[in-house]
C-alpha cells in the first residue's frame, strides 16, 4: 500500500507518531460470570471464556479496563497513512510495542524509513534503542523528566511532530467510529489481526485518495 502511495506520486515522511487503542473481545462476559464459583473467584473468565487468547488491559489515563486485544500503529505525521500495525493482548503496554512498530517498517521499506519517532506519554523508555537505529526519539517525556523535556522544548523538530499528534488520534476515533474496530467481530489474536488490516487499509484507500484530488475553494 506505502508502495503504491509513493508510486502515485505522494511523498512519505520519515516521521511517526506511534499510539495504541482497545479492542473488546468477541465474548459474552456475562454468560462466562454464570459460572463465577464466588465473589473472590478470579479465573471464572478464564475458565470460561470463548476466545483463550484476549487479556485483560487498563487505560492508564482513566482507569478504565476492557477485556480483548489492543491495536498498535505507528503513522506518517505528514500523509496520515498508517505505515505499520501490531495486534497484542489488552495487557501489553503501548511502550512495548514501539520499537517493534519501527522496525516492522524498516524491515519492509528500509532503515531510513524512520528518522523521527513521537509518541504519547506511555511511549518513553527507549531513547537508546531508538538511537542504535538512528532515529530520533520524539517521544512526549513524562512530567518528572524535566531536563529532557526542557532540551526537547528546545527542537523545534521534536514540537512539529508533538504538534501533529492529533492526527493519529482523529485516526484512532475514525477506524473506531466509522469502521468498528473498537469491538472485535473474530475470535483469536490473528483473526483479530486481520480484520484490522482490511479496516486500516480501508483507511489508507480513502487517505489516498483524498491526496491525489486537488482541493477546491
Amino acid at each position: 500500500m506505502l508502495d503504491e502511495a509513493e508510486r502515485l506520486g505522494i511523498k512519505i515522511s520519515d516521521k511517526r507518531n506511534a499510539d495504541a487503542t482497545g479492542l473488546e473481545a468477541n465474548v459474552d462476559l456475562k454468560r462466562c460470570a454464570k459460572a463465577k464459583r464466588d465473589k473472590n473467584d478470579k479465573t471464572y473468565i478464564d475458565r470460561n471464556t470463548s476466545d483463550p487468547e484476549a487479556e485483560f488491559g487498563r487505560k492508564e489515563s482513566n482507569g478504565q479496563g476492557w477485556y480483548g486485544y489492543k491495536s498498535h500503529a505507528n503513522d506518517d505525521a505528514e500523509t496520515e497513512l498508517v505505515t505499520a500495525v501490531i495486534t497484542t493482548g489488552a495487557n501489553r503496554t503501548d511502550e512495548s510495542q514501539l520499537i517493534p512498530l519501527a522496525g516492522k517498517e524498516r524491515d519492509h521499506r528500509g532503515q531510513d524509513a524512520i528518522r523521527k519517532q513521537g509518541g504519547d506519554k506511555g511511549y518513553v523508555g527507549h531513547a537508546d534503542e531508538l538511537e542504535k537505529r538512528n532515529i530520533l526519539d520524539y517521544t512526549i517525556p513524562r512530567n518528572n523528566m524535566r531536563t529532557v523535556k526542557i532540551k526537547k522544548d528546545k527542537n523545534k523538530h521534536y514540537l512539529h511532530l508533538r504538534n501533529l499528534r492529533y492526527k493519529v488520534e482523529q485516526k484512532f476515533a475514525e477506524v473506531k467510529n466509522r469502521h468498528g474496530l473498537g469491538k472485535a467481530k473474530h475470535r483469536g489474536k490473528w483473526r483479530v489481526h486481520l480484520r484490522s488490516l482490511l479496516i486500516y487499509l480501508t483507511v489508507n484507500l480513502k487517505r489516498i485518495v483524498n491526496l491525489l484530488i486537488p482541493k477546491t475553494v
